[in-house]
């Protein structure tokens, strides 16, 4: 029995079909929401320092827009807030909203308990931040000045945890008066409560204070927060390189320590928050000039991204390394195809929108109606 293998060249039609990473984005970023993609380009932000949000001038201040922050030429420890864009949402600060303006005689014994009833199952007014601290300082072994002055501090915190008066603006709502060295003394005892980084005056302040409770060696971290904040918060890795030393291997390791493990925000940790309002992606209102419907996205459907000047620069710089070219690049490239896919969600949600209302017209004039009449044409 023999066998024989033979070659040959031919040419064959098929059709394939091949998603690239870029196509894959487009599609994940097109089934996104307006609050989901807010979130999503605040997560890019954080991680790509080529990535800047263009701010709206005139008319198109439709919505508040993220800062851009060199621009406004905003201080360091203001601009850190770039790094929860999304993700701090603001606390209730209606805590006593749960509480009953007054009360009534009962009718009777049957109807008592029922009310009784019903207060038992209704939910309780959450604990906020002061209450919760209260607790804690109560049991803290301070002398009386110290007490009223911790108090106080405790009394002007911010339900995300910050002290954003100064210290004289405290000591002024403290009858009678305490020296500053009293206030001091409290703060750096308030400052050891938990949850842990509360009571600081600034971003910075407050994760090192979360550095300074956590075992380990945090040295990297230290220094990155106490003397490189601005580059942190723009993501300028080799910027901090080159000043510290360390690679930026090293540098990336230890931001993504910090984001696992430190919080921005430590008084909203214990206290519940508001469920932001949804916002529209499309709105649709009757033309200015008669005949006809207008489709429009929101502003916040459509965020306006760019690649920053000084990544562009880096990238043209001569005298980077290899390992700084290189990392420049992939950022730039990752800034060009999050662009890409928000223009194309903003084009294929724009298009949908419009084919809805040119097919369903009669429903946004009429309503319910117009919706019945359109199907009784179809199946006629």
């Amino acid at each position: 029995m023999s066998q024989s293998f033979s070659q040959s060249l031919g040419q064959y039609l098929r059709m394939e079909q091949k998603l690239t990473p870029q196509l894959i984005q487009s599609m994940s970023i097109l089934q996104l929401n307006t609050l989901a993609l807010e979130g999503r380009v605040a997560e890019e932000m954080e991680k790509n320092f080529a990535l800047e949000i263009v701010e709206p001038v005139g008319k198109e201040r439709e919505t508040e827009a993220l800062p851009d922050l060199e621009a406004k030429g905003e201080s360091d420890a203001d601009s850190f807030k770039r790094l929860d864009r999304l993700t701090r949402e603001y606390g209730n600060d209606d805590s006593f909203s749960g509480v009953f303006q007054g009360r009534r005689p009962a009718t009777d014994s049957q109807d008592r308990d029922a009310k009784i009833d019903a207060m038992a199952n209704a939910a309780s007014r959450p604990e906020s931040l002061a209450e919760h601290l209260l607790i804690q300082w109560g049991v803290v072994e301070v002398d009386e000045d110290v007490r009223r002055a911790g108090e106080a501090i405790i009394y002007n915190l911010e339900n995300d945890g910050y002290l954003r008066l100064r210290l004289e603006e405290v000591a002024d709502t403290i009858k009678p008066p305490l020296d500053m060295p009293v206030l001091e003394e409290a703060l750096r005892r308030v400052q050891h409560l938990d949850p842990v980084g509360v009571a600081a005056r600034d971003y910075g302040e407050c994760l090192l204070l979360q550095l300074e409770a956590l075992p380990g060696d945090n040295r990297i971290e230290k220094e990155i927060v106490k003397k490189h904040l601005p580059d942190l918060v723009r993501n300028r890795f080799p910027a901090i390189a080159k000043a510290t030393g360390y690679s930026i291997g090293e540098i990336t390791e230890a931001v993504r320590a910090m984001q696992s493990t430190l919080y921005l925000h430590p008084g909203l940790t214990v206290i519940d928050v508001e469920v932001p309002r949804i916002t529209p992606d499309v709105i649709i209102e009757y033309s200015d000039a008669g005949g006809g419907l207008d489709v429009r996205l929101t502003r916040g459907s459509t965020p306006r991204l760019r690649v920053s000047k000084s990544a562009l620069d880096m990238l043209k710089d001569k005298e980077s390394t290899k390992e700084v070219r290189e990392f420049v690049r992939n950022h730039v490239e990752s800034a060009s195809a999050l662009m890409d896919a928000i223009k194309f969600r903003r084009e294929r949600l724009l298009a949908v929108a419009e084919r809805i209302v040119e097919l369903q017209s009669d429903f946004f004039e009429i309503g319910a109606e117009g919706s019945e009449g359109l199907k009784d044409e179809r199946s006629g």
